[in-house]
């Protein structure tokens, strides 16, 4: 028979799948500390904080909305727990991957994970969550094997032409007008080595594939020198913001 500290160490560990089963964010902000760690393995993400955490666990929300796990089994050593689980669901938006953005297939998927949580009284203090890429991508039908028509992230143009366009070009250079709304958000692109010339005051916030985010800002007239990335631009201020860029072709 389980005893008593051994079963509340295991519903600690499990609480944070359950809130999440119910995408109940504000639970979930009362179930990790503050300094919690959460690592993703396979897409190679890792991210400490409560906030990080939840901006990663509600991008997958927001890929695959229905995402619900099953757990399987339970192993408890001490103040750690590993759980097995079973996460199913539909791909209904856009994915982020190591390797880019992956647009909705509307598959389904059912994909093991392992969890390994490390409790500190009534909280996670750490989550290392282990599963397949491969299996997941094959599941909703973005794998080479299976010819995916999937979108991965690529160029701005193409895959957010309205908040990109053309100017100018030339085979060293590409000129690109860059326009967003007050709050509007990008998809996941990239870019080569790029001059940015500011033309309103502007408020970026910057997500990057391995889930990390930066805030980047400008005023008229400022000039930013950034390096090749692939990222997901979001306006986080009030205003319209507008930009040149101008991108390298070829590194000088």
């Amino acid at each position: 028979m389980a005893q008593p500290e051994m079963v509340s160490i295991v519903n600690v560990a499990k609480a944070s799948v359950n809130a999440y089963n119910d995408k109940n964010w504000d639970k979930l902000r009362a179930l990790l500390t503050p300094d919690c760690v959460y690592e993703e393995v396979a897409t190679r993400r890792k991210v400490q904080g409560i906030n990080d955490t939840l901006a990663l666990w509600q991008g997958w929300a927001k890929a695959i909305p229905d995402s619900r796990a099953t757990f399987e089994s339970q192993f408890v050593s001490e103040n750690r727990v590993a759980l097995e689980l079973t996460w199913r669901g539909t791909h209904r938006g856009p994915l982020m991957t190591p390797s880019g953005e992956i647009q909705a297939t509307g598959k389904s998927i059912a994909l093991k994970a392992c969890q390994l949580i490390e409790v500190s009284g009534e909280r996670a203090k750490s989550i290392r969550q282990y599963f397949d890429l491969g299996t997941l991508l094959q599941q909703i039908g973005a794998s080479p094997e299976t010819g995916s028509r999937a979108t991965i992230a690529a160029d701005p143009v193409r895959v957010d032409s309205r908040h990109y366009s053309v100017e100018s070009e030339t085979d060293q250079v590409r000129v690109l007008r860059v326009s967003y709304g007050p709050r509007e958000k990008s998809v996941m692109h990239e870019h080569p080595p790029v001059v940015a010339v500011f033309l309103t005051e502007a408020r970026f916030r910057f997500t990057f594939p391995d889930g990390r985010s930066e805030e980047r800002t400008g005023k008229p007239g400022d000039a930013m020198i950034m390096p090749a990335e692939q990222h997901l631009p979001e306006n986080i201020g009030d205003n319209r913001a507008d930009v040149v860029v101008i991108e390298l072709k070829n590194r000088l």
